[in-house]
């Protein structure tokens, strides 16, 4: 019995051996599996558009938003903030804003840097060729 008790011991050990020394998957491995997990690159890029429905929450108050996205990076995105509502959007031209809590009370464009910014936004999921587009994936820990 001891024997046994000795070898289902050394078992266990080994066991626990091998799981520690699994290496844990690179961002790459990660990014891919993402990808594969939400249909493929392929079927990301016959996207047109998509509209993102949630809520931000910043020192203990809720901020609901949506945002619509189109392909030719045009965006429009609007947000509740104690009571009042603050929009932003992009044409594929000119970025504007309307946000009454700082004063803009009617849609104002952005300035060109701005707006160019959001020009240089791309519609695709940041995963997608991130390396052909400069992006470089890191594992931190924290």
């Amino acid at each position: 019995m001891r024997q046994l008790s000795v070898l289902f011991g050394l078992m266990l050990c080994f066991t626990f051996n091998l799981n520690a020394q699994k290496a844990a998957p690179s961002p790459d491995e990660i990014a891919s599996s993402y990808l594969e997990a939400i249909g493929g690159a392929d079927a990301w890029k016959e996207i047109k558009s998509i509209r993102l429905t949630g809520k931000a929450s910043m020192q203990g108050q809720e901020f609901p938003f949506v945002m619509t996205r189109t392909e030719g990076n045009k965006f429009y995105q609007e947000v509740s903030i104690m009571g009042s509502k603050m929009e932003q959007g992009f044409n594929g031209e000119t970025a504007w804003m309307y946000f009454p809590l700082q004063g803009i009370n009617e849609k104002t464009a952005m300035s060109e840097e701005e707006s160019a910014e959001f020009k240089n936004e791309e519609f695709l999921d940041v995963f997608i060729g991130h390396a052909d587009r400069g992006f470089k994936l890191e594992a931190v820990e924290g």
